[in-house]
């Protein structure tokens, strides 16, 4: 059994924090309406943390994986199962609602219409999972021996859309079923590889041949498509009796132009293998997982998802 695991994590404007910051000021601003004291000053808070908030975004990506190898003479093969999954916050606030709070603060016994104020925030999550048996066999072509690996899998995707006013935002209910889908499908990767040397490997791989395109659930009148398209990666791996390192670059293309902002997770970890690395089955496999998000509002609106997976016959 290989597992690895992976973590990015994208905060700079500590955006989960202000968000509840301003659910806090916007209760404050609500109660001094009530009570009719206090409202300027609440609202020259409401607006500051409102301003702090504006156009920030903060992404998180996690990624685990587990191999199990089974032996074959002819035929290798071995289970594995994947989960990926990427999430982003985004805060969008109005000129509107700065220019009416300044006023709001500004003045003395103003009647305040709260319902003026629509600035929103918006979550947007995808986790992906996949099951199969990856099967390889050994070729050879001009003398030349190669690994040519075929993993048919079960995919899962769950995807949640949650985007309320500023002032409805509650982070515990991120998780709740209005905002959750689940589609399940099956999908296949391809892969290729070849020692140059003891220690040196190349690889090619094509993941996700299937396209798919999933809706998410409709929220506040906001529905949102998260796509998996093929793509193609190049690889070299440099590995020894105890440490395996790789580097790989992704020949696809972007989905989508033009995206208003990229993020790739680089290999989720270096797989530690006993003795030669051959010791316990007659495959050797190496997870080189690479994923690339790309953005566009009012949070993620494809992502193309790449587990580089090589089957490496001993």
């Amino acid at each position: 059994m290989l597992p690895s695991v992976g973590a990015q994590l994208s905060n700079p404007d500590n955006i989960t924090d202000n968000a509840d910051r301003i659910s806090d000021e916007w209760k404050a601003f609500d109660r001094a309406i009530e009570s009719n004291h206090g409202v300027p000053e609440a609202a020259a808070r409401l607006k500051e943390h409102l301003r702090d908030f504006r156009n920030t975004h903060a992404a998180a990506q996690l990624g685990v994986s587990a191999v199990a190898a089974l032996p074959g003479d002819r035929l290798s093969a071995a289970l594995m199962v994947k989960s990926h999954g990427t999430v982003s916050v985004d805060g969008k606030v109005s000129d509107a609602d700065l220019t009416y709070l300044e006023e709001v603060a500004n003045s003395t016994g103003q009647e305040v219409d709260k319902s003026r104020l629509t600035s929103q925030a918006f979550a947007r999550a995808a986790l992906i999972t996949d099951v199969g048996i990856a099967l390889a066999t050994e070729l050879e072509t001009a003398g030349q021996k190669w690994s040519l690996g075929f993993p048919p899998k079960f995919q899962r995707v769950d995807l949640f859309n949650y985007n309320v006013l500023v002032r409805n935002y509650d982070s515990s209910a991120f998780k709740g079923d209005r905002y959750h889908n689940t589609k399940n499908g099956i999908n296949a990767d391809i892969g290729a590889s070849t020692d140059l040397d003891d220690n040196w490997t190349l690889g090619l791989v094509a993941q996700n041949l299937i396209p798919r395109s999933i809706e998410t659930k409709e929220v506040n009148g906001i529905t949102e498509t998260f796509r998996i398209r093929p793509q193609v990666t190049a690889g070299v791996s440099w590995h020894n009796a105890m440490f395996t390192t790789a580097f790989d670059v992704d020949l696809t293309r972007p989905a989508v132009s033009p995206p208003t902002a990229t993020v790739s997770l680089p290999p989720l970890a270096q797989n530690l293998m006993p003795g030669n690395g051959h010791s316990c089955a007659p495959v050797t496999v190496r997870i080189w997982p690479v994923t690339t998000a790309v953005h566009s509002r009012p949070g993620w609106g494809s992502h193309r998802l790449m587990w580089f997976t090589l089957m490496l016959q001993a």
